[in-house]
């Protein structure tokens, strides 16, 4: 049973990639905006930023070559795609601090598949989705860097979004640094290993960045051009309250931000706050590993639990 349910979260995960992809694990490629698998990719020096442009693409660009030597292009897309959805929600279902499998299900499903999630797709997001679904690990990890072992488990945990590139290491990076530095005490051991890990993992486009010879180029105009904008009723704010707000209205899946679907949402993430709310008020807070990932790593149904009279302040 118990050697189930490590699994439960990646099959869910695999179910959902399979219902919301569709049609698009047929044979050939799916092209969306900013996602573009080629056939016959071959490393080049565009694959590895140093033809002088902004290394946004690395070092995601050389995982996808290197993973079409081994199976074709279109096969490789689906199978990044589908690995989004797996990673994501078995990590959200390992740090929920629960035994019970519908609670850790629950939050797998809605962290995999939601307005935020399609949207990206859409835009054809998908470097920086690796980082998103391997997010609550990082989580998990950074909470524990500080003792043995931690530190490699959250390099561990940070490889997808390394793959990802800049864009999906620097969230995963800055949600590491937050929770390692929640603490008092060893917080700045733990900011250390933390950073000196993230840096590691950012040398393949913080080098060709700097190789550029013209340095990293600016635009004003593209922090309104690529702004949050309303997809609800409940305008900006309220729309990425539901995980949307998308910059490119194209991107939005028919029919979401109708007055009922918003209404329902919203109703959603308020009963999700009050839960959360009622759990800290009830005065018990898993510690250490236990509410942030399994002792025996991603997925798994083993934890340790104990009580605090503070579950929600500090650690």
């Amino acid at each position: 049973m118990k050697g189930s349910r490590r699994w439960d979260g990646a099959l869910t995960g695999l179910l959902l990639g399979v219902l919301a992809l569709g049609p698009g694990l047929a044979p050939g490629y799916l092209l969306s905006f900013d996602m573009v698998f080629a056939p016959d990719a071959a490393f080049t020096r565009m694959t590895f930023g140093l033809t002088g442009t902004v290394p946004r693409h690395v070092p995601s660009d050389a995982f996808v070559t290197a993973l079409g030597q081994v199976l074709p292009g279109g096969a490789a897309q689906k199978l990044v795609l589908l690995a989004i959805f797996v990673m994501a929600c078995a990590s959200a279902a390992s740090l929920v601090p629960s035994p019970r499998l519908a609670p850790r299900l629950a939050a797998g499903v809605l962290y995999a598949w939601n307005p935020f999630v399609a949207e990206r797709l859409l835009l054809g997001h998908w470097a920086f989705l690796l980082g998103y679904a391997a997010l609550p690990w990082v989580v998990g990890a950074a909470a524990d860097v500080h003792e043995r072992g931690g530190t490699r488990r959250l390099a561990r945990a940070l490889v997808p979004a390394a793959v990802g590139g800049f864009a999906a290491i620097a969230v995963s990076g800055l949600a590491a640094l937050a929770v390692a530095g929640w603490r008092r005490t060893g917080r700045g051991g733990a900011l250390g290993r933390t950073l000196a890990v993230l840096v590691l993992l950012s040398l393949p486009w913080l080098v060709t960045g700097w190789l550029r010879p013209s340095g990293m180029p600016g635009d004003p105009g593209a922090v309104d051009a690529f702004a949050a904008r309303a997809d609800t009723p409940f305008g900006t704010l309220g729309s990425l309250l539901l995980l949307g707000g998308a910059w490119n209205a194209e991107t939005v899946p028919t029919g979401y931000g109708t007055p009922l679907l918003a209404v329902c949402a919203l109703a959603a993430v308020a009963a999700s706050l009050a839960a959360y709310g009622r759990y800290c008020l009830r005065g018990a807070r898993p510690r250490g590993r236990a509410g942030w990932r399994s002792r025996r790593g991603p997925g798994s149904s083993s934890r340790r639990w104990a009580r605090s009279p503070r579950r929600c302040s500090r650690a």
